[in-house]
C-alpha cells in the first residue's frame, strides 16, 4: 500500500490505470472489511483505537 501511494504521489505518469482501477474495485473492499472487523474486536484506548498490522 505504501508503494502504491509513492507511485501515485511521485510518478503519476507511471501508473497503469487498469491496475489501479482493479486494485480499487477488488482489493479496497477486502481491506475495508478487515479494518472494520479489527476495530470491532478492539477496545477503545482513551477514546482512540490502537491497531497493529503485521
Amino acid at each position: 500500500m505504501i508503494g502504491l501511494r509513492n507511485i501515485l504521489a511521485h510518478g503519476y505518469e507511471q501508473v497503469a490505470h487498469e491496475i489501479l482501477l482493479k486494485t480499487i474495485t477488488d482489493d479496497l473492499p477486502t481491506l475495508e472489511r478487515a479494518i472494520t472487523q479489527a476495530l470491532e474486536c478492539t477496545e477503545p484506548q482513551g477514546g482512540q483505537y490502537l491497531l497493529f498490522f503485521i
